[in-house]
């Protein structure tokens, strides 16, 4: 990973809990051929929220001094889960725009918005490639339709 900027960052849980979600590991990769841990979303009025040093983007290195560079997504969710009433975390901040900024343009962030966004493009595609299909029937056989809709 080289010469990463690192923060450590201890939360007092709390009522609310740590307050944050992560998306990521070397199973489920947030942004392809990256196998961090990152945080996608800070939960309004939590501890993270509250503290101020953690944000959407930054990459967790370490929980409780464990490193989860490249763990599954569901080891570092258990290992959050293990923690106890404080958490320390090793961040480096603003990874996710570093990481994105190094890729080339054909990397492509596998998270949801981005299947979607992929999904969108797709549907769009095929029912444009269907209009215009359509279209050049119908100029070539212009009374191929009616019958179809003829009344009985």
């Amino acid at each position: 990973m080289g010469e990463e900027e690192q923060v450590e960052i201890i939360l007092n849980k709390g009522s609310t809990g740590l307050g944050f979600h992560i998306r990521g590991g070397h199973d489920n990769q947030h942004i392809a051929g990256d196998p961090g841990i990152f945080v996608t979303r800070l939960k309004e009025g939590a501890a993270a929220h509250r503290d101020g040093r953690l944000k959407e983007g930054d990459r967790i290195l370490e929980i409780d001094g464990v490193c989860v560079r490249n763990v599954t997504h569901n080891e570092a969710v258990s290992l959050f889960l293990k923690t106890g009433p404080t958490c320390k975390l090793l961040v480096e901040p603003d990874a996710e725009r570093k990481a994105l900024a190094k890729a080339s343009s054909s990397i492509v962030r596998t998270g949801s918005r981005s299947r979607k966004t992929t999904e969108t493009a797709l549907v769009f595609g095929l029912v444009l490639g269907a209009s215009l299909l359509t279209v050049l029937l119908l100029r070539k056989y212009p009374n191929a339709l009616s019958s179809i809709f003829k009344k009985s």
